[in-house]
């Protein structure tokens, strides 16, 4: 096994040399900001910030959702496991462990001062000089275009001409540069919806369907990104409702994800996404484990 340590200088220096070995071009890091700034999990791209000498290119995906306890029926949250949850808990709080919250000009400039260093660093990635931000749930916002307004002006006083922005799952499109399909979620709600019911147990897919659902998606806007996946399985965190694709391996990813970069460049498309690095919590991750050596990568 190998433990590492995402804030320790020479992790992220082995991190940077393995993905360029295999041709990986950049990271979508997510990126929490809650309700007063609050952030979490920021301190390994805080370093990368101070540390120049580690050459990776990196850009955020901005993971707006609250967190909240199993119990709590909210909806466009992220839900913890029940298997850390307590019985005395469900009546001593109520269910929110970080409320995601987008406030207004003020609170945008808090933000954005934030962000700037970032964007201004010559390791993140732009497309035309412009500084790429990604979304995850662009519906959630309910003053999105006056916030990304605020974010292209104070971008430009700054030097730069404006950020490129681009949104994962949401039906608001007008106004943003492009969208990315995300996966898995994208494709298991497709097969459920065509098997047409909604089973409240674990829910099996079959990778093959999963890739073909992946592929046979059209564009939804004039510039949409694709995304493929490694794996999937969230048993670790949903418990009995969780969601598992069944029959992954190196050699189907690599025919799949072939396919999907070929049709990525048919419509000249700068990026293409991979679920995920290091998302071992649900079994989506391109780094090396004892079953299949190297062979995701």
């Amino acid at each position: 096994y190998n433990y590492y340590d995402l804030m320790d200088h020479d992790t992220m220096l082995w991190q940077t040399e393995l993905m360029k070995k295999y041709c990986i071009d950049g990271m979508c890091i997510y990126h929490y900001w809650f309700e007063e700034g609050r952030r979490i999990l920021e301190k390994p791209t805080e370093n990368l910030l101070k540390w120049k000498d580690i050459h990776m290119p990196f850009c955020f995906c901005w993971a707006n959702q609250t967190w909240r306890r199993t119990w709590k029926k909210l909806s466009d949250s992220c839900m913890w496991s029940s298997i850390y949850e307590k019985q005395e808990q469900l009546s001593e709080d109520n269910g929110i462990l970080l409320k995601q919250i987008y406030g207004r000009e003020k609170d945008w400039e808090q933000h954005f001062q934030y962000l700037l260093p970032f964007f201004k660093d010559n390791r993140y990635i732009k497309l035309n000089g412009k500084p790429v931000f990604v979304i995850y749930r662009v519906d959630d916002i309910p003053s999105l275009w006056n916030m990304l307004d605020y974010f292209n002006r104070k971008s430009k006083e700054n030097g730069l001409p404006g950020i490129y922005v681009i949104g994962m799952l949401g039906n608001e499109t007008d106004e943003l540069n492009a969208i990315c399909l995300k996966q898995p979620e994208i494709a298991t709600g497709r097969c459920l919806k065509e098997k047409g019911n909604f089973p409240k147990r674990i829910t099996m897919y079959s990778y093959d369907n999963i890739w073909q659902a992946i592929l046979n998606q059209e564009c939804i806007t004039e510039k949409t990104y694709f995304c493929g996946i490694v794996d999937f399985d969230n048993s670790p965190r949903m418990g009995e409702k969780s969601i598992i694709i069944d029959g992954a391996s190196p050699e189907k990813f690599y025919q799949y994800f072939k396919l999907l970069y070929e049709k990525s460049l048919y419509l000249n498309n700068e990026f293409i996404f991979i679920n995920a690095w290091n998302e071992w919590g649900e079994s989506m991750y391109l780094e090396p484990d004892e079953i299949n050596g190297y062979g995701y990568l």
